[in-house]
């Protein structure tokens, strides 16, 4: 197709003003606006996080961190105060005011647990394994405060405070001088047997079975009978209407349990619990050893309470292999140390009458005038201890004494302390702080 030439010669001379025009402007320096170009963002592509290899561990996430009481470490105390039956020691005012009386004094009152802590961890372990509560264990420190208390006649004696005829009952010998409440473990035995009885008697109700064992379980039966109630509906001590030394038996008896459970709460401190060698058990020999011996074994202060727990052995000039007695774990080695035991035998007593005796028979002559003499000499301590008795000129019966027991204790014979005292018999029952001439 051609082109007018008219069109095309008009078409080069527009272009060629245009060209003039912009080189006119470009001379001038006058700027030129540029144009504003949008250019698109590129496109999203999603891709899938690298695969971790197998063998590679997974992230360490760290938990938040909870907060958790302190666990504290289980030892005799904090086993013997959960295995409470009564824990709340505000069950009655007077059970906090026993507490505070019993502590006293903040350092005797460590000692005093000292002294008795062997043989509470000895009757624990026995009433644990019967499965029955730390009440039971407390009963010795409310009875007798862990003191082998000599009972005579009717009234009751030992650790547990044990009637005569209930000791009989469960096999007991209770003849004097060979009196076995006296005995730790046998009257510990017979004890946790009584309690046994009350507990299966009572439903397992250890509130009626402690106060069964201190007032009798016939008479819990019948004061139960009198309200139409049973085991198991007792919630309070007033309810059976007994006696107030019931009553203060077991406010005591939960008292020891407070203690033992909160010291801090009564202004008591609680020593260390004893470990597995220094526990007690029962043990024997197979060979005959000293008495004393066991106590210098033993040593210091426990040596000599071992001896007044064991009064019965105590006399002994030497245990026989069928004796049992409480001693800790370690007692075999603590024995051999001491090499030769003869040394710690017992010294038989012999009275001048006896000496005297011996003489006249081997004597050619015989006479009156000897034995006359004889009859006048004062007596002579026995050698049983170190140190020569002192026996004072008059004496005041203190709780729980008898007669046999003032003269065991000054070393001299019933007889004799009649014999300075005519107004009493055999058949007396002393009076607390009454005089007694010794000599």
């Amino acid at each position: 197709m051609k082109t007018n030439p008219l069109i095309a010669k008009y078409n080069l001379r527009q272009h060629g003003r245009f060209a003039a025009l912009l080189w006119l402007l470009m001379v001038s320096g006058c700027k030129v606006m540029q144009p504003i170009v949008t250019v698109a963002p590129p496109p999203v592509v999603l891709v899938a996080p690298p695969t971790a290899p197998e063998s590679s561990k997974p992230p360490v996430v760290k938990p938040k961190a909870i907060l958790q009481a302190p666990v504290e470490k289980s030892d005799f105390w904090t086993e013997i105060s959960e295995a409470r039956r009564f824990k709340d020691c505000d069950y009655d005012p007077d059970i906090n005011a026993w507490a505070v009386r019993l502590v006293g004094n903040k350092d005797r009152f460590r000692a005093h647990v000292e002294r008795f802590l062997p043989y509470l961890d000895f009757v624990w372990r026995e009433a644990q394994a019967l499965n029955m509560p730390a009440e039971v264990a407390y009963l010795p420190l409310v009875e007798s405060d862990f003191r082998q208390v000599y009972g005579s006649y009717g009234s009751p004696g030992g650790w547990w405070q044990l009637m005569p005829a209930t000791a009989r009952d469960f096999g007991m010998i209770t003849a004097r001088g060979n009196d076995q409440r006296l005995d730790p473990v046998i009257s510990t035995t017979a004890a946790l047997k009584l309690m046994q009885a009350n507990g299966e008697r009572f439903q397992r109700d250890w509130l009626l079975a402690i106060f069964a064992y201190n007032v009798g379980g016939f008479r819990i039966q019948k004061a139960l009978n009198a309200r139409g109630l049973s085991p198991g509906q007792i919630e309070h001590v007033s309810q059976l209407n007994l006696p107030g030394t019931t009553e203060h038996h077991l406010h005591r008896l939960i008292a020891w349990g407070c203690i033992f459970a909160d010291p801090a709460r009564y202004g008591a401190e609680l020593p260390p619990g004893l470990s597995k060698r220094q526990r007690f058990r029962v043990t024997q020999t197979d060979a005959k050893i000293p008495a004393r011996a066991v106590a210098a074994a033993l040593g210091g202060s426990l040596g000599q309470t071992w001896l007044s727990q064991h009064p019965l052995l105590d006399k002994k000039r030497r245990l026989a292999s069928a004796d049992r007695f409480l001693a800790p774990g370690e007692f075999t080695k603590l024995l051999a140390a001491l090499g030769d035991l003869d040394k710690y035998r017992q010294v038989a007593a012999v009275t001048p009458n006896q000496a005297a005796r011996q003489t006249i028979d081997r004597s050619p002559i015989n006479n009156r005038a000897v034995s006359a003499s004889v009859k006048a000499t004062p007596k002579i301590t026995a050698a049983r201890t170190p140190a020569q008795i002192d026996v004072p000129e008059f004496y005041a019966v203190r709780s729980g004494d008898s007669l046999w027991i003032i003269a065991r204790r000054f070393d001299m014979r019933v007889k004799e302390i009649l014999a300075l005292n005519p107004g009493i018999d055999r058949k007396t029952v002393l009076k607390l702080k009454q005089k007694l001439r010794l000599r």
